[in-house]
């Protein structure tokens, strides 16, 4: 049996296996442990269940490496695709980024890196042009899903804590969470300003470039291929002018 040395030898496929494996599910440590090692070494688990006690011991304590994270590193370029650059990016696509993000960023790992990483040109300048964002993110992530996890894994961390800044800086745009204590029951108020609160936050986005259109929608498409940076600041400004 060949067992994987480290996360090098792990696919971006096998590493969203593993991550999907919930520990509260197995009746033991060890059950979890088998399941993984099924995985990583594409083993039938009744096949592993047929090994020696001491040999499937073994075996697990050789992928002890599964315990800790991959790196946090990346590559720039994979095959005709170059990242670009979490600072570039623009509304559109980290509306669709927080959106995958939210919803799983370890299973959609393969699509966020679709969005983050494109193909580019040089125009006729001689400078690098990078690809407008005019493609369906779920049709590249064929791209993706055989690479060694260590080789986009550091892409994630990196948009994590971007996005811990981004929402630090500007907090002040996005809908505070309404909060009420657990012991206390809400009154009829709390409750139509919480209500309130889901129905904006629902249409947040939405909300967003409706106020960067100026409520017109034929501009949409134009606001959302801005630089994200440049559409939070000028709503910044708006807000402190209220303008």
């Amino acid at each position: 049996m060949i067992l994987p040395k480290s996360w090098n030898d792990i696919t971006v496929e096998q590493f969203r296996e593993l991550k999907s494996l919930d520990n509260e599910g197995f009746d033991s440590l060890f059950s979890y442990e088998i399941e993984a090692l099924s995985i990583i070494a594409n083993i039938e688990i009744e096949t592993i269940e047929e090994m020696d006690v001491d040999e499937l011991t073994d075996l697990i304590t050789k992928i002890s490496f599964i315990k800790k994270q991959p790196s946090s590193k990346y590559k720039k370029k994979i095959d005709i695709y170059k990242h670009k650059g979490i600072n570039t990016l623009t509304l559109g696509e980290f509306i669709d980024l927080e959106h995958y993000c939210k919803d799983d960023y370890i299973v959609n790992l393969p699509t966020i890196c679709a969005i983050l990483y494109r193909k580019t040109m040089n125009n006729v300048w001689g400078n690098e042009e990078i690809e407008p964002y005019r493609f369906n993110p779920l049709d590249r992530e064929y791209v993706f899903n055989d690479l060694p996890i260590t080789q986009i894994y550091g892409v994630i961390t990196e948009y994590l804590k971007f996005r811990e800044d981004f929402m630090k800086t500007y907090e002040n745009l996005f809908q505070p969470t309404f909060e009420v204590d657990e012991d206390e029951e809400m009154d009829i108020e709390d409750k139509k300003e919480e209500e309130e609160e889901k129905r904006i936050s629902k249409w947040s986005w939405e909300s967003i470039i409706w106020n960067l259109c100026n409520e017109d929608i034929t501009k949409a498409d134009h606001v959302t291929d801005l630089p994200l940076i440049f559409c939070f600041n000028f709503l910044s400004m708006k807000n402190d002018l209220q303008v």
